[in-house]
């Protein structure tokens, strides 16, 4: 059993490694881990030393990600089925792995909509942006959920494709993986 789980402890660590991860989490995501990693993330003494604006990016799409998974995620079977979330380092960009089981039907409306902003060049995202932040105001002044919109967000500045991939999990349940990417330069 303990050379099982060193062996297994290992290859967690080497996978980290590789992968260059600087920060992973795998459990439930709740306000206050969300505003633990934020100063992690913030911290001048992280491994990452970058430019003030692409610091700037990174943390953005971190806080859409995370509140992402704490505000959608609509499984019942929450405690149960943990969400993870991945920050690295490649080559040429910086990469944050959001990850967490939602219902079928959801995912179905999150790939319409990634599918079309990718589809989006620049200016009609900005457009769109523009149009959902204009819908997240009522008449009274009240904040509105408005559906992409943090999607629209991450896209514009992550100024890449977003990536994702929904791998069934079981009977219409299915796991989301939303991959967003932040080039160095």
């Amino acid at each position: 059993m303990l050379e099982q789980t060193t062996n297994y402890l290992f290859d967690i660590y080497q996978t980290l490694s590789r992968e260059k991860v600087l920060l992973s989490y795998l459990g439930e995501v709740t306000p206050d881990l969300t505003n633990s990693v934020l100063k992690s993330v913030k911290n001048e003494q992280n491994p990452y030393n970058e430019k003030v604006h692409i610091k700037k990016k990174i943390y953005n799409i971190i806080v859409e990600s995370l509140e992402n998974i704490y505000k959608h995620f609509d499984v019942k079977e929450k405690i149960a089925a943990p969400s993870i979330f991945l920050f690295g380092a490649h080559a040429e960009h910086y990469y944050i792995i959001s990850g967490n089981y939602v219902y079928n039907e959801t995912g179905y409306r999150i790939k319409e909509t990634i599918d079309e902003l990718n589809s989006l060049d620049k200016e009609n995202m900005r457009k769109k942006y523009r149009s959902a932040l204009l819908q997240s105001v009522d008449e009274n002044g009240m904040q509105q959920n408005v559906a992409g919109i943090g999607l629209i967000d991450m896209a514009l500045k992550s100024e890449n494709k977003l990536e994702y991939q929904f791998r069934e999990a079981s009977a219409g349940i299915t796991f989301f993986t939303l991959i967003v990417k932040v080039n160095m330069n």
